[in-house]
């Protein structure tokens, strides 16, 4: 049988170990997050560039959540001219 000391330092320990893992997922995701952040901005910096962007269009790519879909705008975003253009054409590309 275990003594108390020993449990409270397994206790501990599966607490250490559990805080761990939780930073190590929290830092992963903020990452990621970033990630998809810096596209969407990205892509509405260029979209800019051809005028005003509606609000439906920013909230479209603002909640985009898959990150191929966001890279595959961004590239797109870069080659077209316009933003109906690129209205079109992001329609057809997810």
């Amino acid at each position: 049988m275990q003594s108390w000391e020993e449990k409270e330092y397994y206790k501990q320990q599966g607490i250490k170990i559990g805080l761990e893992k939780g930073i190590s997922q929290g830092i992963s995701q903020g990452i990621s997050q970033g990630k998809l952040i810096s596209l969407a901005e990205t892509i509405l910096e260029q979209l800019i560039t051809y005028g005003d962007v509606d609000e439906e269009l920013k909230n479209i790519i603002k909640t985009e959540e898959d990150i191929s879909i966001l890279k595959s705008w961004c590239k797109l975003s870069m080659t077209v001219c316009s933003i109906d253009e690129f209205k079109t054409k992001m329609n057809k590309s997810s």
